[in-house]
């Protein structure tokens, strides 16, 4: 069975990723024919947690998930580990007193518990005294009601969760109103300061990661590239000695590293370091984001009609959250850097034979399975290879970026 699952972080507010949101779906079509189905929930939960592995998912932070009605009612939460486990309570369930005294039962042995789509009413006290979280949507719920339902929501001891979350004045004016917690794609969206210049120091680490990228370059010149900055040399040899690689034999040089990894693999490295230096100052989760879709575009590109052109398409991902990283436009940035025209169209115009993979990454990383269906059919692409390339590409990513 084919398991589609993305994960939507959830931020506190020093934009520190604290958790995720998992979505599942069994399949792009399946889920379109029966997106709501108890069954089809169960096998997905039983699976993600038996065969990929919950750590995995979350990397070892709280995950939410969603619960219907009736698996509440069977109590299913209970046959999953509580530990950095909340259990979400659908908008649509009856509040009754089977409900009441099944979520009792499930707080009583040490479950989370978050409701969903919260829109205030009085039959929702008896779950208010139970419940840790309250998630808002603020793409749903009129700005004139959140003062009010803020306010009635203080006598609980609640943290708030401001939902879809899309830009950073949502996000500032969601924390003034008292919430704890941020859900959405605001962090990939850039500060545009008008006359804004990028400082030469980050300028330059642009440029060594396009130059690190260029498919021509040669083991001698990659080498002379990474010895350009002492910094990022040093985090590349410290990061390939480290505990993930469990190498007997220590790195000592650039030179070494070239020969014990070739050049692909030693290329992808410097990417994501030098663009971990660039985002210091930005939340980890954008370059992580960045890393996953980088890994993600390239691996699917075999699939896609693109076989050879891997090393472009992870580029393509990597680069597509560098106006977020730099708070800058996207063309402003892309004009000063060497990198090829079809890798330029697709990030500015959102044209042209590569932009259809960014575009199934992106849908894929936010769980717009409709969209994702859309990009199957466009790019020709099999689904059943999705789950895999996503996961792969997450485990890669989170193993760079921890």
């Amino acid at each position: 069975m084919d398991i589609f699952v993305a994960r939507q972080p959830i931020f506190d507010r020093n934009l520190r990723c604290v958790a995720y949101e998992l979505l599942f779906r069994d399949g792009i079509s399946n889920a379109m024919n029966h997106p709501d189905g108890d069954a089809a929930t169960r096998e997905l939960l039983s699976h993600s947690f038996l065969s990929i592995g919950l750590g995995t998912l979350t990397h070892r932070k709280k995950c939410f998930i969603n619960f219907t009605q009736n698996l509440l009612l069977q109590k299913l939460p209970l046959a999953f580990p509580k530990e950095n486990f909340v259990v979400e309570i659908l908008e649509n369930i009856r509040p009754d007193i089977e409900m009441q005294l099944a979520c009792l039962d499930i707080r009583g042995n040490g479950y989370a518990l978050a409701l969903d789509d919260f829109e205030y009413h009085p039959k929702w006290d008896p779950l208010l005294d139970l419940v840790q979280y309250v998630k808002i949507d603020f793409q749903k719920t009129a700005i004139s009601d959140m003062g009010y339902i803020t306010r009635t929501l203080r006598k609980y001891p609640i943290e708030l969760i401001a939902e879809k979350v899309e830009t950073r004045l949502t996000y500032k004016m969601a924390s003034k109103l008292g919430f704890m917690y941020f859900q959405g794609y605001f962090f990939c969206r850039p500060q545009i300061v008008r006359s804004r210049q990028v400082p030469s120091s980050k300028l330059n680490l642009l440029i060594i990661m396009a130059q690190a990228r260029d498919p021509n370059i040669t083991m001698t010149d990659l080498e002379k590239v990474i010895s350009r900055d002492v910094g990022i040399s040093i985090k590349l040899l410290n990061y390939l000695n480290s505990a993930f690689f469990c190498r007997g034999a220590k790195i000592k040089s650039i030179k070494h590293a070239l020969i014990l990894l070739g050049l692909e693999q030693l290329t992808r490295f410097v990417s994501v370091i030098t663009l971990t230096t660039l985002g210091s100052d930005k939340t980890d989760e954008l370059i992580r984001q960045s890393s996953i879709r980088g890994r993600f575009c390239e691996l699917a590109s075999p699939h896609c009609g693109l076989s050879g052109k891997a090393p472009e398409l992870f580029t393509l991902g990597l680069f597509s959250l560098i106006d977020a990283l730099l708070d800058d436009t996207m063309e402003h940035l892309l004009e000063k850097l060497p990198l090829s025209d079809v890798i330029k169209d697709a990030l500015i115009q959102g044209e042209g034979n590569y932009a259809g993979v960014l575009s199934l990454a992106v849908q894929y990383e936010a769980g717009n399975w409709y969209k994702v269906d859309e990009m199957v059919q466009y790019l020709g692409i099999s689904e059943e290879i999705l789950p895999e390339k996503y996961l792969a590409a997450i485990q890669w990513a989170d193993a760079l970026t921890v």
